[in-house]
């Protein structure tokens, strides 16, 4: 539902969520969530989903979606998961699924691969759209104080792709450095968006 133009007052929510979940736990640790969730959404800026649409106005949008989310057994070396949601988005309606799956290779090494789809359908100038996001990620322990973790991550919605690498060195107990890289891509030739490379140190001091 949507009720019109309004501003958010210095102490008025911009946003609140009201969720209830009912999961089903069984012998080999699979599991099977059930969700039903209500939001109202205060929009102060205007927002498109979908590009070559007019974006959404500002106001107040409340709207209420379910969900169904399987997760398999997590003692397995490859686990999958999987989930299914669908109902009212803003001033319109929302279907996705998504599917994921992890696997371990013990004891140095854990991968995985996730991708979501949402399929958006608006009222009258506001489009439609089907957007994807794909994500592998990999992490890998050298030794016991050594770990480099890589995520990417492909986003149709801003036609984008980023790459993250972390290298972490534990030199002592609780203190860590971090080196890490980011790079953001065009999907359309390619070229980069941004690009960072951070070094942080941590040392825990014991008093």
């Amino acid at each position: 539902m949507y009720n019109g133009d309004r501003t958010a007052t210095s102490l008025e929510l911009i946003q609140d969520k009201v969720l209830v979940n009912y999961n089903f736990t069984f012998k080999n640790t699979s599991k099977i969530d059930i969700k039903y969730t209500h939001e109202d959404i205060n929009l102060l800026f205007p927002f498109g989903f979908t590009e070559g649409y007019d974006p959404l106005p500002v106001g107040l949008y409340q709207f209420d979606y379910g969900e169904l989310q399987y997760q398999g057994d997590g003692r397995r070396l490859l686990q999958l998961q999987t989930g299914f949601s669908f109902g009212q988005f803003y001033n319109g309606y929302r279907t996705g699924i998504s599917v994921s799956a992890k696997y371990r290779v013990q004891p140095w090494g854990n991968f995985s691969l996730n991708f979501i789809e949402n399929n958006l359908v608006f009222p009258k100038n506001y489009g439609k759209g089907r957007l994807f996001l794909i994500s592998p990620k990999a992490e890998i322990n050298f030794s016991k104080n050594l770990f480099w973790t890589t995520f990417m991550q492909y986003n149709t919605q801003r036609d984008n792709f980023n790459i993250n690498s972390r290298l972490q060195w534990r030199y002592l107990p609780m203190s860590d450095l971090f080196l890490v890289y980011s790079d953001n891509y065009l999907v359309d030739n390619f070229g980069p968006r941004n690009r960072a490379f951070v070094i942080k140190l941590n040392y825990w001091l014991n008093l």
